[in-house]
């Protein structure tokens, strides 16, 4: 019998297998051949129909003797197994589709991801007579899954692998002939127009099926003389030299506004939404709005028909600045061009909380701004760079004498993302994501984090609390002392009101209704201390090697029992998608989807929460993908183990479905977030139920000659999934070098057996989660 118990697995914390995942895939090797001193190899015990009650539950099935008639599944002969053939004699496992033939995908017993892993192979090698003979192979597949889990925050794997070729053909996607570049995405207001900025086209899409242009695209080309500047300049005129749109938002019901760079020679100007035209002879400088570089950081958002941006001031990328313009209800504002304000910053995103609803105190709405910058403040190494928050209020009008026209509420904090225990600390702030809650006290900030450990790339994924965010900004403040040339606590009298804040009731009772009003103590205070002492720190979520996170989305989801959970869809460098779901402490990575045939960053991603799309921009395309796809879930227990929020059970339909797109009754849905009936040990399946395999696959007698290897790959449906195999009824351990016997080998190495005897290949996983 198979017994599967628990164990634990050590990674970075101590974890425990909390799951049973079934898979009745039958894989036993049923190997009778007439050689000289041969006899019969023996009993074979099949396991079919087995269902788990939980973790170390016994297996119940039926006992084969050999040479019963077995009936399952062989693949074709056309698998990449067969370029591991050492002899090359023939492979019997070979398979013209591009499905994996009788279990699902490859496991990956590594910490490594598995898309760059090989897949789990057993190799039977005839050995030990001289007389050449032949033998029939028998393949009936069994798998039993059994997911072994890591500890999420470090290196989780993917549960699930998605390859292009078996996702492409579910994704809409939409390019036009000679353009690039499409980085700027917007929804507009009520989610009816996806509009798409690109290298000189604006396009404005059905967000239904986004293949489809819902009026004709706008061509908003930098003029060939502007070109010709540019490239005098010093610029690269193929890569350089053309107008990237960097901005492009609702101004109003009717109206859009929009910045390009235009050739290094930065323009913004409206588009008229109704008619989709753009009048390229009213444009607008782009100075402060809009970068020169098309490579370089940039941010903004319009608020109440006013822009506030934060971009590079200049051609030379050498003036960063944080403004505020285009509005009638305020005076233009833009930070101070001062070492201690801003250094050298790279923008990444920024955010309006309207902190003045409900508010007791009378507060304003903020608008907070999130980059990496040099840092000024620590002394072991200038060069250092830190990832920051900032904050203006909405209604700062600037000094009268100190600080006119520039922001008198500025001020930043140093956000940190570390494992302070281990000494880890990601100070390359890469993007930001902001997720808002049933009122602004529950906004959450969730940042990607970069670092590089030699040339490893390491990525890391933070959250941050609007009210933790808050609470440095009233907090100390830092200051440069000139007598000892460093920074430090600030330990003298605050000036009232205080330096930095909006004006509240408090203020106003005293004479202060706006900015102008502050007295110069106050201004000059926060021109000279606009760091805080304090910072916004958050342990990884998730934290993974080998890499390079760029962009991500999260979607807050109900499950059946009505409970919350985030979801976090991750973007990476070389094209992957990652879909995580929060679960507590835990980060859960559900699967990753290789999203292009060639490797491109993801440079872009909306959510449309109201139609349950995901969009992607990227330098060739825009995709369109659903939020779930739970019809890649093909049984009860994959489906349950997936852990994926937007999926349930249906018993009734004996499918995997989506939740939200369920016309029938809920008690027939079934979901286990937290694993909770699978640490009870009351799992329990509905009966029988198996995973298919492929309809290519096939039984088949194979001829194997004496001395050739026999390689029998099995991939499995989870990422999670450790697989085993057994011979006689002993499980086959890892052997080194070539000693005789068969092996099971997880490097795609030959294996040898000295005798034949019927194999069993069983895989064991589950799902994991960390002790505390």
């Amino acid at each position: 019998m198979i017994k599967i118990s628990k164990y634990n697995e050590a990674n970075i914390w101590s974890c425990s297998s909390i799951g049973l995942e079934v898979r009745n895939h039958p894989l036993t090797l049923l190997l009778s051949q007439s050689l000289p001193g041969q006899t019969d190899p023996g009993i074979a015990r099949l396991r079919t129909n087995a269902y788990g009650e939980g973790p170390g539950a016994p297996w119940r099935g039926e006992v084969f003797k050999t040479g019963a008639t077995v009936t399952g599944a062989l693949p074709s002969l056309n698998s990449p197994a067969a370029q591991h053939q050492r002899l090359q004699k023939f492979n019997p496992l070979r398979t013209d589709s591009p499905e994996e033939p009788l279990c699902a995908s490859g496991a990956s017993l590594s910490n490594q991801n598995p898309r760059f892993s090989s897949n789990q192979n057993l190799r039977y090698k005839r050995s030990g007579s001289s007389e050449m003979g032949c033998a029939k192979v028998f393949l009936v597949m069994f798998v039993i899954g059994f997911e072994k889990g890591i500890c999420v925050n470090w290196n989780p794997i993917p549960r699930k692998t998605v390859k292009y070729n078996d996702v492409h053909d579910s994704m809409a996607r939409f390019r036009a002939v000679g353009v690039w570049n499409y980085t700027m995405l917007t929804l507009a207001e009520h989610e009816r127009v996806l509009y798409v900025g690109a290298r000189e086209h604006i396009f404005a899409l059905d967000p239904n099926d986004i293949s489809r242009q819902l009026r004709p695209q706008i061509e908003w080309s930098a003029p060939a003389e502007k070109k010709r500047e540019c490239s005098a300049k010093g610029k690269n005129n193929q890569t350089e030299c053309f107008n990237y749109i960097r901005f492009l938002q609702s101004y109003n019901h009717t109206l859009l506004y929009t910045c390009g760079t235009y050739a290094f020679q930065p323009k913004c100007t409206y588009i008229n939404a109704d008619h989709f035209t753009l009048d390229s002879a009213a444009l607008e400088d782009g100075k402060g709005k809009c970068p020169y570089d098309p490579a370089k950081g940039h941010t903004g958002l319009i608020v109440d028909k006013e822009l506030y941006s934060a971009t590079l001031n200049n051609f030379l990328g050498t003036e960063p600045v944080i403004l505020r313009n285009l509005g009638q209800q305020h005076y233009s504002m833009k930070s101070e061009y001062l070492p201690a304000w801003l250094n050298e910053p790279n923008f990444v995103g920024s955010a309006l909380v309207r902190e003045s609803r409900s508010s007791k105190d009378g507060d304003d709405d903020k608008i907070y701004f999130f980059f990496s910058e040099r840092a000024v403040e620590l002394d072991c190494d200038s060069d250092l760079t830190v990832a920051r928050v900032a904050r203006v209020c909405k209604g700062d009008l600037g000094g009268t004498r100190t600080l006119q026209k520039k922001w008198t509420t500025f001020q930043k904090a140093r956000l940190m993302c570390s494992f302070p225990e281990r000494h880890i600390t990601f100070n390359n702030l890469r993007a930001v994501f902001t997720l808002p809650g049933a009122d602004w006290r529950s906004t959450s900030f969730y940042g990607i984090f970069h670092a590089q450990w030699g040339d490893v790339d390491v990525s890391a994924v933070c959250q941050y609390q609007i009210g933790e965010v808050k609470n440095v900004f009233d907090g100390p403040y830092k200051e440069y002392r000139e007598s000892s040339q460093r920074w430090g606590r600030y330990t003298g009298t605050v000036p009232s009101p205080r330096p930095g804040a909006c004006i509240t009731n408090f203020d106003r009772e005293n004479g202060y209704n706006s900015s102008l009003q502050l007295p110069d103590a106050t201004l000059n205070f926060a021109k000279k201390h606009p760091l805080m002492e304090d910072r916004a720190e958050a342990r990884p979520l998730l934290l993974t090697k080998g890499i390079n996170f760029t962009r991500l989305a999260v979607d807050r989801v109900s499950s059946l029992d009505q409970r919350p959970y985030n979801m976090l869809f991750i973007g990476t460098a070389d094209g992957w998608l990652q879909r995580v779901v929060i679960l507590g402490s835990e980060a859960h990575v559900i699967e990753e989807i290789q999203l292009f045939d060639r490797q491109q960053p993801v440079d872009s991603l909306t959510i449309s929460h109201s139609k349950k799309y995901l969009y992607i921009g990227s330098r060739s395309e825009v995709l369109q993908l659903p939020l779930a796809n739970c019809s890649r879930y093909h049984s009860q227990p994959d489906c349950l183990l997936s852990r994926d929020p937007y999926c349930a059970w249906d018993s009734e339909g004996r499918a995997c479905v989506r939740i939200d797109l369920h016309r029938g009754s809920t008690s027939t849905l079934s979901q286990d977030l937290m694993l909770e009936r699978f640490s009870r040990g009351k799992a329990k399946f509905d009966k029988p139920f198996s995973i298919p395999s492929p309809d290519h696959s096939r039984l088949r007698n194979v001829t194997v000659v004496v001395g050739s290897d026999l390689v029998l790959p099995c991939h499995l449906v989870s990422n999670l999934a450790q697989p085993f195999w057994e011979l006689n009824e002993r499980e086959l351990a890892l052997v080194e070098g070539e000693a005789p016997g068969p092996r099971f080998d997880r490097a795609s190495v030959p294996s040898s057996s000295p005798k034949p005897g019927p194999f069993k290949r069983a895989a064991t996983s589950a799902t994991r989660r960390s002790k505390a």
